[in-house]
């Protein structure tokens, strides 16, 4: 890592990104799924591009973690989530000119699909956890916890 905290993206470091970032900040919610933004200063490369909003690791649903050391040396996972949205801010003499990256956790993924199912002789944990391990999430062994009894199927 490069500092503090370093941003992957599709699983690599994105140095450049660390080194020039305006703003970073990430929201989690126990509700709804976390959210992040970056927000990146915008150049013209030698031809004449803007250099972050044409760049292709920022393409809508591109995976993007950001990572964190903590004093202890240990490293932590902030957030890992994909690309949803960008605002770009230019400036007529591209100063001041910036793109914000906008994107929210895995758990989003869930809104790209709609399924429809019978769930028979499964605990309501046991459902949590299918589902979550069909979008990629490890699910949690506290969904077991607590559960509740094997749902029968009803005769009508």
């Amino acid at each position: 890592m490069s500092g503090a905290f370093d941003i992957l993206i599709a699983g690599q470091a994105a140095a450049d990104f660390d080194t020039g970032l305006a703003e970073l900040e990430v929201e989690e919610n126990a509700d709804m799924p976390g959210a992040f933004s970056l927000t990146l200063p915008v150049t013209r490369t030698a031809l004449g591009d803007l250099d972050v909003i044409s760049d292709p690791r920022l393409a809508p649903l591109s995976n993007i973690a950001v990572i964190a050391r903590a004093a202890d040396g240990q490293t932590h996972c902030l957030i890992d989530g994909f690309v949803l949205s960008h605002t770009a801010n230019l400036d007529a003499g591209m100063a001041a000119s910036t793109l914000k990256v906008w994107g929210m956790d895995a758990t989003w993924l869930m809104n790209t699909e709609e399924k429809t199912r019978e769930w028979v002789d499964v605990t309501d944990g046991a459902v949590a956890n299918t589902i979550f391990g069909e979008y990629g999430l490890d699910p949690a062994d506290v969904n077991l916890d607590d559960d509740s009894p094997e749902h029968k199927p009803t005769a009508f």
